[in-house]
């Protein structure tokens, strides 16, 4: 049974709140993603980027990529996101943990080779368990690596709006990643983004995605700008 923490305030882009059953059930069948929902160390939110906005009197065009397309059956159905405060205990690793080389770039071999995990963030960290559909798929059962890059620029933009000041917001300055390990479709996969570092109106943060058994697929690391809160257009139309 998934072990309920104590309800956050909402903070722009998260919604703090249990689980959403269908959600659950989306997870079920991959046991490895029940430590994450029993963890008390996290906090279970949705993000403002998969909440559909189109319809609305105000013509909000925004987040249709992510809440609209990538939300269909064949490709990112269940899309469940955790905030992890700093002062957390780190969540149980898979076992036997390892990790795909973090260099040279896995190219001629999909075999991970042991190895220590990815550190982990010395700030809040952001988690999120998707399931990926084979409508996604670039080469035969394999997410595209445009997909990767997505999902790395939504996460880390996340981490990046929750650090942000409040009357702005946020858009990628640039985007940089590396390939370890193909990713399997259909399949689970655990995403974690952190912000490194804050300059000014600069905001650098990091990426990975992971497979069940902690092996690092790919990893990305970003330059946010916080910019004036962006608007839509006066009387814009569906």
């Amino acid at each position: 049974m998934d072990k309920p923490s104590p309800k956050l305030p909402n903070r722009d882009p998260f919604h703090f709140q249990s689980p959403e059953p269908r959600i659950r059930a989306q997870f079920a069948e991959t046991p490895w993603t029940d430590r994450y929902f029993n963890d008390p160390n996290l906090h279970a939110c949705i993000s403002e980027s998969r909440i559909s906005k189109l319809g609305g009197r105000d013509g909000n065009t925004a987040d249709t990529l992510c809440a609209v397309t990538l939300a269909k059956q064949d490709t990112i159905l269940a899309w469940q996101y955790f905030y992890k405060p700093a002062s957390s205990s780190p969540p149980l690793p898979p076992s036997p943990p390892r990790s795909a080389p973090l260099s040279p770039p896995l190219l001629s071999s999909t075999q991970p080779s042991p190895s220590s995990q990815l550190p982990s963030p010395a700030s809040d960290e952001i988690l999120a368990l998707l399931k990926l559909g084979r409508g996604l798929n670039g080469h035969i059962d394999t997410a595209h690596g445009g997909l990767l890059c997505v999902i790395l620029d939504e996460m880390i933009g996340n981490a990046a709006e929750y650090q942000r000041s409040a009357g702005t917001s946020t858009m990628t300055a640039y985007l940089n990643v590396t390939y370890r390990k193909p990713v399997s479709t259909p399949g689970t996969v655990l995403v974690r983004a952190w912000v490194e570092r804050v300059e000014g109106r600069k905001i650098f943060g990091r990426g990975v995605v992971e497979d069940g058994e902690g092996v690092v697929c790919a990893s990305g690391e970003a330059l946010f700008l916080s910019v004036p809160r962006i608007q839509g257009r006066p009387g814009a139309k569906m």
